[in-house]
């Protein structure tokens, strides 16, 4: 998938889906510690040191609200 949008708007696109619950993360999954930590650093001005992971997570749930998948978006 191309991307079309810088990556402030395509989180604020995500961010409505994250907080309606649509997106499960395990707490006792070995990544999810490091992937929290990434997500809550982001910045909208870009100061954050880390981002990899956001981009991803960005896109799958894109992909899903643009197939209209309607199960949750699960990680585990």
């Amino acid at each position: 998938m191309e991307r079309t949008k810088d990556k402030l708007t395509r989180v604020m696109d995500a961010v409505s889906s994250i907080e309606a619950g649509f997106v499960v993360l395990p707490e006792d999954a070995p990544f999810a510690s490091d992937f929290l930590v990434e997500c809550e650093a982001f910045t909208a001005d870009d100061s954050h040191a880390h981002d990899d992971q956001i981009d991803p997570m960005c896109d799958a749930i894109t992909d899903m609200l643009l197939t209209k998948r309607s199960s949750l978006f699960d990680f585990t």
